[in-house]
């Protein structure tokens, strides 16, 4: 079973080095995808003449958000994969084969169709039904017709995802995968694409997903997928 991971990353061309070298070392079922804005690609000239060698992968487009580039890279490339799984650039996965976890899991406990996160320890208590980094299998992104939601620019997005699967009983977070999340939140360096991600969309992305989960729409997508759970 193939993996697409999709590394979105904006004005942190020294950081993601960091990044792509625990995901090189630990992934053995993945193709990697780096996601990033037209603006910013010559930034990362270096990290491309060192990294495509290593079979990673640059997607520059016009999509200059976090979810706005995942669900480029899911509608263009996730199709091609059985499964498609979100890293953040100033994040080091830390356990071998993690991938080969994620995706066993959800073959042997969901049926093939759900969500599963790796465990962020430093996140603490609050953070511990939430999918900050996750992977999902294509028929269950391709049942709610997007990897996440549209209209959000940063935040609530992981917050819908986990709803959506444990509305039909596939959701885990994995503690046996760890990813560690180097974020404000717990001790490091806070930074601009931070301040102008989070800071400035966080209670925008609030009131979308309050009013989303509220909706027609939201009401139909969950019927869909448990009419898809109900037939594995």
């Amino acid at each position: 079973m193939k993996n697409l991971i999709l590394i979105p990353s904006y004005k942190r061309p020294e950081r993601i080095k960091t990044c792509l070298n625990s995901v090189i070392s630990n992934s053995v079922c993945s193709d990697i995808f780096v996601l990033l804005h037209t603006s910013d690609a010559d930034s990362y000239s270096e990290v491309m003449r060192e990294y495509e060698p290593k079979n990673v992968h640059f997607v520059v487009s016009e999509a200059n958000s976090c979810p706005s580039k995942l669900n480029v890279g899911c509608d263009v490339f996730g199709q091609n994969y059985e499964y498609t799984s979100f890293i953040g650039d100033d994040c080091v996965v830390t356990t071998p084969k993690w991938d080969e976890i994620c995706v066993n899991h959800i073959e042997n406990n969901f049926k093939g169709f759900g969500v599963v996160s790796p465990s962020e320890p430093s996140w603490g208590r609050n953070y511990d039904d939430l999918p900050l980094h996750w992977m999902q299998s294509r028929s269950f992104w391709s049942t709610v017709g997007y990897f996440v939601h549209r209209e959000m620019q940063h935040c609530y997005v992981d917050n819908l995802i986990r709803d959506f699967a444990k509305s039909v009983d596939s959701y885990a977070k994995l503690p046996n995968c760890i990813i560690e999340h180097h974020h404000p939140n717990h001790g490091h360096a806070s930074d601009e694409v931070y301040d102008m991600g989070e800071k400035a969309h966080c209670e925008n992305d609030k009131m979308i997903y309050y009013e989303y989960i509220n909706s027609p729409e939201y009401t139909e997508i969950l019927e869909r997928l448990k009419n898809v759970q109900r037939s594995l």
